[in-house]
Parts: structure tokens; C-alpha cells; sequence
């Protein structure tokens, strides 16, 4: 699969024309200093950031897979190194709350950035992504204490979250 550019013109029509994003919050009153160049702005450079160094991995990941080896997970080649320039490079933070190191930009701008990672290799996108959702259940169903000491380091990537369930009707017992 060719690393292409991501299209990110159809997004921009999307959210200015189908959904006028920025409009709609400013009636909710919530990320007002989000127009429409900041918008586009932040998915450009996500937009470079994917298509240099995830990109590149999609069809060697996809190639190569995890292992186990005894009693560890190896994730494919450049996955450690990606996450940890994702993480430094503030796109694991977009929009978490900036009272635990986000930059509490649009949940949109996240969604859309989930999208462009799977775009660019479905395989990675489940890291950040399973972590997105781990912050967010704890954002708002956890203890203030659990919140103080899991958050942060959520937030800026330090610690994963994951999914762990089971469905029996699925056949992945």
C-alpha cells in the first residue's frame, strides 16, 4: 500500500461545510479558539507528522506482526519509537484536559486524528487510540484521587491504557 497524503481538504470541507465545526462551538460556547485555520493548521501538521513516520510502517508492521517471546509482547519494529515521538511530539494530548498536561483542544480534532492514524497504518492505530478511550472513562468516572495520580501520565502517553474484555459470542475466548 502506497504511504499517500492524507485527504485532508475532504476533511476540511467536511467540517466547514457539512458540519461548520467551528460555529457550532462557538453557540456551545467550548473551544472558541478553535477557527478555522487553527483546525486546519493542527491537521496539516498531523497530517505530516503520520505520513513521515507512521506511514512508513504500515506495510512492514502489517508484514512482520507482535510476538511473544516467554512471558513478553514485542510490538513490530519502529512501533516503540513511534509511540514515544507521538507522545513528545504532543498528539496522545490533543484534546485531554490541560489540568493533567492536554491541550484540551476539540474531542473532533482527536477523532479526526484517530482517523488519520488509521489511515496511515490501521495496526498502530489501536495504541493511541485504546488510550484515548482509557483517559476518557477515567476522566469521568474516577475518584479525584485517581484521577490526580493516572491522568497526567496518561495524558502525556508515560502509561497506555488498553481494552481487556471477552466475547464469548465472537469466538475470541
Amino acid at each position: 500500500m502506497a504511504n499517500l497524503p492524507a485527504p485532508i481538504k475532504d476533511i476540511q470541507f467536511i467540517a466547514d461545510e457539512v458540519l461548520d465545526l467551528t460555529s457550532h462551538y462557538q453557540k456551545l460556547g467550548v473551544h472558541e479558539e478553535l477557527d478555522a485555520e487553527t483546525f486546519v493548521t493542527v491537521l496539516d501538521e498531523a497530517s505530516k507528522f503520520l505520513h513521515e513516520f507512521v506511514g512508513p510502517l504500515n506495510n512492514p508492521a502489517d508484514e512482520q506482526g507482535c510476538r511473544i517471546e516467554g512471558d513478553q509482547v514485542f510490538t513490530p519494529d519502529g512501533f516503540k519509537e513511534l509511540y514515544k515521538n507521538y507522545c513528545e511530539s504532543g498528539w496522545s494530548s490533543l484534546d485531554g484536559n490541560p489540568k493533567y498536561g492536554g491541550q484540551g483542544l476539540s474531542y473532533w480534532l482527536q477523532l479526526i486524528l484517530g482517523e488519520l492514524n488509521t489511515f496511515y497504518c490501521p495496526g498502530w492505530s489501536n495504541y493511541p487510540g485504546l488510550t484515548h478511550g482509557a483517559r476518557e472513562l477515567l476522566e469521568h468516572f474516577a475518584s479525584d484521587e485517581l484521577q490526580a495520580k493516572v491522568l497526567p501520565k496518561i495524558t502525556t502517553g508515560e502509561w497506555s491504557g488498553t481494552m481487556c474484555l471477552t466475547e464469548p459470542q465472537c469466538g475470541t475466548d
